[in-house]
């Protein structure tokens, strides 16, 4: 199976800012950034009377800044590549084949496959995407760049078979 897609700018920002908290990498991230906020108020705490209430909503400030720091630094990460990318690159006509043997992707650059057992996951992002996850990086598709709904239905199932076939095990995509 084939699509043809046309990402946007707009498209990749949008996807990964919906796919932060489903990264299990940002929850080690705002562990060690709520571990480093947590340590650095301990010398405050140990020198005034703190009470419960004062603990916890130090704690939760902690924590709201670590979550908000999750989400700029993804923003800002993928605003980098936005920036740093070419037209001919990611976010130009970019020809998407299906196969047992793996995903294939065509551009004006580049032609490559990638085969099934290196894909993470496949997921649908919001019902308007389908977002193949790979350890270096996602092929994200948009839902309009397919003739029709049950086209993009058949393509997601099919995708899903492959890889569910290659790693020997069935997964739902999530």
């Amino acid at each position: 199976m084939k699509v043809t897609t046309n990402l946007t700018r707009k498209d990749f920002i949008k996807v990964n800012f919906i796919l932060v908290p489903k990264r299990r990498s940002n929850y080690f991230a705002v562990l060690i950034v709520l571990s480093v906020l947590l340590f650095e108020r301990i010398p405050s705490v140990m020198a005034c009377p703190y009470t419960v209430s004062m603990l916890i909503s130090e704690g939760v400030i902690a924590l709201l800044q670590s979550i908000l720091f999750m989400f700029v630094m993804s923003l800002l990460g993928s605003i980098m590549v936005v920036v740093m990318s070419n037209k001919s690159g990611i976010f130009s006509q970019n020809e998407i084949t299906i196969s047992e043997q793996g995903i294939s992707s065509k551009t004006k650059l580049s032609e490559a496959t990638i085969k099934w057992q290196l894909v993470k996951s496949i997921q649908s992002v919001k019902s308007s995407y389908l977002v193949i996850n790979l350890s270096t990086g996602n092929f994200i598709i948009p839902k309009r760049d397919f003739d029709s709904e049950q086209t993009f239905e058949e393509f997601t199932k099919q995708a899903t078979l492959y890889w569910n076939n290659a790693n020997g095990e069935l997964k739902e995509d999530k």
